[in-house]
Parts: C-alpha cells; sequence; structure tokens
C-alpha cells in the first residue's frame, strides 16, 4: 500500500482504469488512517466525559460485553460526535462509534422488513447485513454505497413500503420506516463530516 503513495505512478501509466485503482485504493488508506488515528492530547472539559464513553463502550464490546451492547444503544444518539476536529484521536473514537451507531440502527431496520415482508431489493439487503456485521469493512471498501444508502432507503420506501400502508398497523410500520431511514441518513451526515475534518495534531 506504501508504494501507492509515490506520485510517479499516475505519471508512468495513461491507463484510466489503473488510476482509478490507485484512487480508490488511496481512498481507502486514508479512511483506515482516519479510523487509526492515535495522536494524543488533551481535550477539552465537555468533550473529556463524552469522549471516555465511548471509548469504554467500543472496548467492552471489542471484549464481548453483553451490557455494553445495551449501553450501545442507549448512548447512540443522532446529535453526538457532530464535530470530529478536536483531535486526531478524537475523530478517530467517533468515526468508530458512530460505525457501530450506524450498524445498529441498519440491524434493526434489517429486523423490520423482516417482520414486516417487505420486499426491499435482495443486493441491498445483502448490503445492509454486511455493514451491521462488519460497519469498519463496508466503511472502508464500499464507501460509497454506504453514502448512498439514505437515498437508497427512500427509493424502497417510495417503492415497497408506502404502497402497504393502508390501516392503521400498516401506517405504523411506515411510520417507523421513515423514522429509521432518518436515523440513518443523520449519522451517515455525522460520518461524512466528521470523515472531512482536520483534528488537531
Amino acid at each position: 500500500m506504501a508504494a501507492l503513495q509515490l506520485p510517479y505512478l499516475e505519471l508512468a501509466s495513461p491507463d484510466a482504469e489503473v488510476q482509478a485503482k490507485v484512487k480508490e485504493a488511496r481512498e481507502k488508506l486514508r479512511r483506515l488512517e482516519t479510523l487509526r488515528g492515535l495522536a494524543k492530547r488533551m481535550l477539552s472539559v465537555e468533550r473529556q466525559a463524552s469522549h471516555d464513553e465511548r471509548l469504554d463502550i467500543l472496548t467492552r464490546l471489542q471484549l464481548g460485553d453483553t451490557t455494553a451492547e445495551q449501553e450501545m444503544h442507549k448512548t447512540c444518539k443522532d446529535f453526538r460526535c457532530t464535530s470530529c476536529d478536536e483531535s486526531q484521536e478524537y475523530k478517530a473514537t467517533c468515526l468508530n462509534f458512530l460505525l457501530r451507531c450506524l450498524a445498529e440502527r441498519v440491524e434493526t431496520r434489517l429486523g423490520h422488513d423482516q417482520q414486516n415482508g417487505y420486499a426491499i431489493d435482495p443486493r441491498i439487503t445483502d448490503f445492509m447485513r454486511r455493514l451491521s456485521t462488519d460497519p469498519v469493512k463496508a466503511f472502508l471498501h464500499e464507501n460509497k454505497l454506504l453514502k448512498k444508502l439514505p437515498s437508497i432507503l427512500q427509493h424502497e420506501y417510495d417503492v415497497i413500503v408506502a404502497p402497504t400502508s393502508v390501516n392503521r398497523a400498516t401506517k405504523k410500520e411506515a411510520y417507523q420506516y421513515r423514522s429509521h431511514m432518518a436515523s440513518i441518513k443523520r449519522i451517515i451526515e455525522s460520518i461524512g463530516r466528521c470523515e472531512n475534518e482536520v483534528g488537531g495534531a
């Protein structure tokens, strides 16, 4: 991967397909380095507590702590990590936390889709399963599809869900779908903002 950073590689080949592969690999490397940001810096008092809370939950999740997963559901709010400019470490923690939040929301949506028998495009369902199982991998390797997920969900709502909203029960489920869709959109927007902000060294 390090060789891909050499600038003369782009000049060496006029092949547009090769250039696209080089660009894609660089983007994956950049995203991976962002997720692993380890630059240490004292955080402001108002951010230190929430930062420590997120680190604790992420660490316990990696260790298989089931209570941490319950806390994740409670702590995963759309307004968390709206800014990642405090430090590279803070940004990395927020991105990892937001991706886990997104995985939780997507998993919930998948459960409702199955319960209601919505005929969602199987390719979309498969991607959502991959995202809920390994959100970091989806962020690294399927980033474009991840960013398009809100518009994809909107399309599936318009075509599949909305037409079934004919009585009290199905209208309630349609409302749930819109709620989940809005939440997923907000988290993906937060991920985009956080990824693009330049944290302090």
